[in-house]
């Protein structure tokens, strides 16, 4: 837990200590360290190792095209990001006009992105670089800016409190990730959250392996891809729409012979977006023919008689109601009275219906 106070200079890192709570975003934490250090904006980025680019961003007062332009195209150009890929934590970086006395791709994203942007200097920190990631806070102006020696003291304090905000953040959202599918059973069960391309944004490559599946799923290059390309082209549709309605929704997916995958996707809750705007959360089921809820689940769950429950089962195992009343020991007729009366109970109609409600649980 991080403890400050609150220095004359101070809503920068306010804003730090309630991102750090959870009560906050990291875009409210670029508003205010824009107006720390006189910056025209701010950003900051996650840019993805394993897939050499851009995953996220929070920003602070960037035009929409720049951002584009950016995201699009020099994310692979900028030479600061090229330059620092393997520095550490704290490192410093800048750039402005000598960057067009420099190589190609520094001529170039200077005449090419930062002058027709106007964009004058770019500076910042790297505030983590691990074997996933590097993030980075950087600010832009249109002018050039000589700091005092006290600001450039309080904005190393600044981003020196952000990068601890920052690990803390991902250690507590990937222990809570964890225990959630412990709770729900981890060979079955993984909660993720993910960009709109489902690129990771949380560490659970481990989690990821212990599931009880045949790879339908992949993690390839840290983001979430179907073998498939059909079913890839849907996960990958559906993550989009997601992100960009905010709605939650169900898909199904196809994994190896009687298996299957059910995800849930939807907006990260706050505790778990890692104060990140437009991020998902996801949980992944892995699902199998022979991984059916026993029979005393479903009399509890619908209230059924013992005699309900087992017909019920032994409907969802695949056996028609002529078989399931001889393994039972019942007359075909005396199933069919009970299936009668497990329709009524459940709701359902027609007996898929009544399948798949009880191959949902």
């Amino acid at each position: 837990m991080l403890t400050l106070q609150s220095p004359p200079q101070g809503a920068a890192f306010d804003a730090l200590h309630a991102v750090s709570l959870g009560q906050a975003g990291w875009n409210d934490v670029m508003v205010a360290a824009k107006h720390l250090v006189g910056a025209d904006s701010a950003t900051m980025l996650w840019h993805s190792k394993s897939a050499h680019g851009l995953a996220h961003t929070e920003t602070a007062d960037i035009p929409d095209h720049t951002l584009q332009l950016y995201g699009s195209h020099f994310h692979t150009r900028d030479p600061m990001a090229l330059r620092h890929w393997g520095s550490p934590a704290g490192t410093r970086f800048s750039g402005g006009q000598e960057l067009d006395k420099q190589d190609n791709i520094s001529r170039s994203f200077w005449n090419d992105f930062m002058l027709p942007c106007r964009i004058r200097e770019i500076h910042g920190c790297v505030l983590t670089n691990d074997t996933q990631w590097i993030t980075a806070i950087s600010f832009q102006r249109s002018r050039l800016y000589k700091p005092s020696t006290e600001l450039l003291r309080t904005e190393q304090a600044f981003m020196a409190l952000a990068a601890q905000a920052l690990r803390e953040q991902q250690q507590r959202n990937v222990a809570e990730l964890s225990h959630l599918g412990q709770l729900l059973g981890p060979r079955h069960n993984l909660w993720m959250i993910v960009n709109s391309r489902g690129e990771l944004m949380s560490d659970v490559h481990h989690l990821f392996q212990e599931l009880d599946h045949d790879r339908g799923l992949q993690l390839a290059d840290n983001q979430l891809r179907h073998q498939d390309p059909r079913w890839d082209r849907r996960l990958a549709a559906a993550l989009q729409e997601c992100a960009q309605d905010r709605r939650p929704r169900q898909l199904h997916l196809p994994d190896n012979w009687g298996r299957s995958y059910r995800l849930y996707i939807g907006p990260a809750e706050p505790r778990y977006s890692q104060g990140l705007q437009s991020i998902l959360q996801l949980r992944l089921e892995c699902r199998h023919i022979f991984h059916l809820p026993n029979a005393e689940l479903i009399a509890e769950f619908f209230s059924l008689t013992p005699t309900e429950a087992q017909l019920c089962h032994c409907l969802a195992s695949g056996l028609a109601v002529k078989d399931a009343a001889q393994v039972l020991g019942m007359a075909p007729d005396t199933a069919r009275k009970h299936l009668a009366s497990i329709m009524k109970k459940t709701g359902c109609h027609r007996q898929p219906e009544l399948l798949r409600l009880i191959t949902s649980l």
